[in-house]
């Protein structure tokens, strides 16, 4: 049935302020990819409603649903994307971004479902024929397009979620809204839902488990949320701040110690941290510092070779020759004399040593003496003064470094070091670090959740309600307690005066989830400031100003300004000042909302921006970041270059005896080899992925397993003029059958062939 004119194009049925909000939305330019409700509705019986009618009054029937339709999305500030002749299909969260978008969506179909209740009486009286909508509704993720300027919008469903919806509505009856488990959940303390069972829907393998809407509840909400802030006054954590100076004393007076510090995100482990740390920073400790990050689990090494540098002042910018003097120089003054160890801290800070030095000793005498030097560099550094070793995020730490830091823990006593980690519950212990106490940081209580917003708002006393809702919602966490508190000042939902804050009314809305609230803080930002933090967001948790530049292309001026002004705003903060500024995001979950709504077509374009920064960057020193090349230039799928460096990535990885590491970017390299032409660039860079892992894998004690790769290479080996690697292969496919049990003559037939 075709629809009026009315309904022909969203220009003509979207009111103008709403179409206003929309070509004015930060998403409607080029389209961003959200987490949004999505609404389908129809009319039951609708076939045979239109068999028994007259074609004019069915619509004339339809033309007035429509009309109540319309008024309740937009009243709700959703959009409809789509008539499907006896409904339609709207969506809530996109363009227009809302935190509450399933309470929006789950208010319209409640609000429709109610008003069409006179059309409905008068279909019955007139016709004799029932007249009922029913709806399908669920939460999830969609790729919304760009907006044209008749505000017609093309969107690609991620996942099911659109599909879902529609099933959703596939098993509703007359009358009835049906919603997803993700949509009620969201929204199970604001509504009332009937549990349906589950339902064995196309498309899915699992049975779903479908909820019927019956009605809302009232003012009561559900919050679960929040992203770090700026520093306020720390509250309820007497004891856990107890108990790492009591730790402090006993290490600072040569029982070291290790202690674990867990908690959710949020909680405030960060937060407890640096008041720990400026409580002691007077006694002269040497304080070194650092932080996990999710990428860096495939980097070997990376927080112990950060906080070294750190200790020892070396400076990214340095030389291979600087490097060896400044560590020759820092030894001397740690009473470490001889050439080896100098020889061994430079290979291991990138400054790799010489062949004859390398290859007189074995991968593990190489690492058990760089190891050895290692420790006794922290450990003769806590002879002049106490020393704290600070790690931050374990759940991310990489294997090598778990070994060193199990090594390191053993030889603690009798030091002044205290050894300071800490993690997100659920992650499984360090096995085999000597960790003494565990401080588990809990979520606060009512008075402490009050005193902490008395102290952010700068007020006496504040309302019960809000209060009540601060501390449900907040769950105790104090960080999620700042955001909601942020949110509601933001949209003017908390008013002070005289020196009290309460609500401006008591129907505020408090946002869904920790991914809503920050979503829609987001999207609230100027342009240039989302760019530059969309800009942050690709390169990671810590970026610099002159990579966000080339990443974005933007002047510096103007990045350095947006980045003050985000940092006003709490979405960053400055972290490092040299050689250059750096910024880092406040919480690890601001850079995810903030990178997960990017496209994947400028998520590729911004990660191959970056990654050819940085090769301009490191053109002479590339090897401190090949496996960022490797990482950025993977996501961008730009494969050969990809392929190239991680590589390069592997055989830095096995030059510092992280075999582990080494082992997973070369089976990266062959992954992503096994789905590109084949051509003769890509057979080498396969043969050179297969035999250079050979090492590796005799290491490891997996020499059978890299026989059976080495022989599956046989033909293109044969095939290459490449005399190089086709006596590399020989000699390692001799040498590890020579392991396997072999008869002799075979592994003696190819290393005479080598």
């Amino acid at each position: 049935m075709a629809t009026s004119t009315r309904f022909a194009s969203p220009e003509a049925y979207t009111p103008r302020h709403l179409a206003e909000k929309i070509l004015t939305s930060k998403g409607a330019i080029e389209g961003e990819r959200k987490i949004v409700t999505v609404m389908f509705s129809d009319v039951s019986g609708f076939t045979a409603m239109s068999e028994k009618l007259d074609p004019e009054d069915v619509h004339g029937i339809m033309d007035r649903a429509f009309e109540v339709i319309l008024d309740a999305v937009h009243r709700y500030e959703g959009t409809v994307n789509q008539f499907l002749g006896d409904g339609v299909m709207a969506l809530f969260g996109a363009p227009i971004a809302h935190e509450d978008h399933a309470q929006r969506a789950l208010g319209a179909a409640l609000s429709i479902q109610a008003n069409l209740k006179p059309l409905a009486e008068d279909i019955e009286r007139v016709h004799g024929i029932e007249f009922r909508m029913r709806m399908g509704i669920n939460t999830g993720p969609v790729v919304v397009g760009a907006i044209g300027r008749d505000l017609r919008m093309d969107y690609t469903a991620v996942g099911d979620t659109t599909n879902l919806a529609a099933r959703l509505l596939a098993i509703a009856k007359p009358g009835q809204i049906v919603a997803s488990r993700r949509t009620q959940h969201l929204r199970d303390r604001l509504f009332g839902f009937e549990d349906l069972g589950d339902f064995q829907v196309k498309g899915k393998a699992e049975p779903v488990r479908a909820y019927a809407v019956t009605g809302e509840l009232g003012s009561r909400a559900r919050l679960e949320v929040s992203p770090d802030r700026s520093l306020t006054q720390l509250v309820g954590r007497t004891r856990e701040l107890e108990v790492l100076n009591d730790a402090w004393h006993r290490a600072s007076s040569g029982d070291a110690a290790v202690v674990l510090l867990t908690g959710e995100p949020g909680a405030g482990k960060s937060r407890l941290l640096y008041e720990f740390l400026r409580g002691i920073e007077e006694h002269g400790v040497i304080e070194l510092e650092t932080t996990c990050a999710a990428y860096g689990r495939a980097i070997p090494y990376r927080p112990v070779l950060e906080v070294l540098r750190r200790y020892l002042d070396l400076a990214e910018s340095m030389s291979a020759e600087e490097v060896k003097s400044r560590i020759v120089e820092r030894l001397q003054d740690l009473g470490l004399e001889g050439e080896e160890p100098t020889i061994l801290l430079a290979h291991f800070a990138g400054a790799f040593a010489p062949p004859e030095f390398v290859n007189r000793l074995s991968s593990a005498e190489l690492k058990e003496r760089t190891f050895a030097v290692l420790r006794e560099v922290f450990l003769r550094a806590s002879r002049s003064a106490s020393v704290v070793l600070l790690i931050e995020n374990v759940h991310w730490l990489d294997a090598s470094s778990t070994e060193f830091l199990a090594r390191l823990s053993v030889g603690l006593p009798g030091h002044r070091i205290l050894l300071l980690l800490s993690t997100r519950p659920g992650f499984a212990p360090l096995a085999d670090v000597r960790i003494e106490e565990t401080i588990t940081v809990e979520a606060l209580g009512t008075k402490e959740v009050e005193e902490m917003v008395r102290t952010i708002l700068g007020i006496e006393t504040m309302s019960a309600h809000l209060l009540e809702i601060l501390a449900e919602k907040g769950e105790g966490n104090p960080l999620y307690v700042e955001e909601i508190l942020h949110q509601l000042l933001e949209t003017a939902g908390v008013v002070i005066e005289g020196g009290e804050a309460r609500l401006r009314s008591g129907d505020v809305k408090v946002p869904a989830t920790i991914h809503d609230i920050i979503a829609a803080r987001v999207d609230r930002l100027a342009d240039p400031l989302k760019l530059t933090l969309q800009g942050g967001a690709v390169i990671g948790r810590r970026f610099g100003t002159s990579l966000v530049c080339r990443v974005i292309k933007n002047a510096v001026e103007e990045v350095v300004g947006n980045l003050q002004n985000l940092h006003g705003l709490d979405f960053v903060f400055p972290a490092v000042h040299e050689p250059e500024l750096m910024y880092s995001f406040k919480h690890a979950l601001t850079q995810d909302v903030v990178y997960g709504g990017l496209l994947e077509r400028r998520r590729r374009q911004y990660h191959n921006a970056a990654a050819r920064a940085l090769e301009e960057i490191y053109a002479e020193r590339m090897d401190e970041v090949v496996e960022l090349l490797a990482y950025h230039f993977g996501v961008a799928g730009e494969n050969e270059k990809a392929v190239d460096y991680a590589i390069l990535a592997a055989e830095k990885a096995q030059r510092r005896w992280a075999n582990t590491e080494a082992l997973a970017f070369f089976e990266d390299a062959l992954k992503r080899l096994s789905t590109m032409p084949d051509t003769e660039p890509n057979r080498l860079r396969r043969i050179d992925a297969v035999v250079k892992q050979a090492e590796v894998k005799f290491a490891l004690g997996r020499q059978a397993e890299q026989i059976q790769a080495l022989e599956g290479i046989r033909d293109l080996v044969e095939g290459v003029g490449d005399r190089r690697r086709r006596a590399s292969w020989h000699f390692w496919t001799g040498f590890i059958h020579s392991l396997t049990g072999a008869r002799p003559q075979v592994p003696l037939a190819y290393c005479r062939e080598a």
